[in-house]
């Protein structure tokens, strides 16, 4: 009852005359592989933190649930969108405007650098804010050239608004 998975490679048996006559199946047990599979995309959906994967064009083309949860949005309205296209406010830690190209994974691919530790603010549909701490890296291929973006995000709204409300003490 247990499930296996194979890899097939189907070759045609052919006669002295070039005719088919029949195959051969060549099968390798990738069961184990399968599962690991599953395994690892469960930890990538269930990761406490957001992640989305932007191709070298700035589309998105992965995200988490929490991703999702945190821009408020379904992954539908992710993959195969570039974020500042997507219609989201961010702001910056002063409550200025992010212009689009100031994101993190748009500064990123330009700037071929990894961001660690940005705070961006993003305008809920309510109107409140949510604050993010968004760290995004490249993933470089074998000759060089960029092959994705990976951009994390945290959740630190509570700690962001609690040291903004704190009186700042004069001496």
């Amino acid at each position: 009852g247990a499930d296996l998975w194979l890899d097939l490679e189907v070759r045609p048996l052919r006669d002295a005359g070039g005719k088919v006559r029949g195959f051969v199946y060549i099968g390798v047990d990738i069961t184990e592989r399968v599962a690991e599979q599953a395994r690892v995309r469960l930890q990538w959906l269930a990761l406490p933190v957001g992640v989305l994967v932007h191709a070298p064009d700035g589309v998105i083309v992965d995200s988490n649930r929490e991703a999702e949860r945190l821009l408020g949005c379904t992954r539908e309205a992710l993959v195969g969108h570039r974020l500042p296209d997507a219609g989201w406010r961010f702001l910056r830690g002063d409550l200025t405007l992010c212009q689009p190209a100031e994101l993190p994974a748009e500064r990123t691919l330009r700037d071929r650098m990894p961001l660690i530790g940005e705070v961006l603010g993003l305008r809920l549909e309510d109107g409140g804010l949510r604050w993010l701490l968004v760290n995004s890296h490249l993933q470089i291929g074998m000759g060089g050239a960029v092959t994705e973006v990976l951009v994390t995000l945290a959740d630190i709204t509570g700690r962001f608004e609690a040291t903004r409300a704190r009186p700042v003490a004069v001496a």
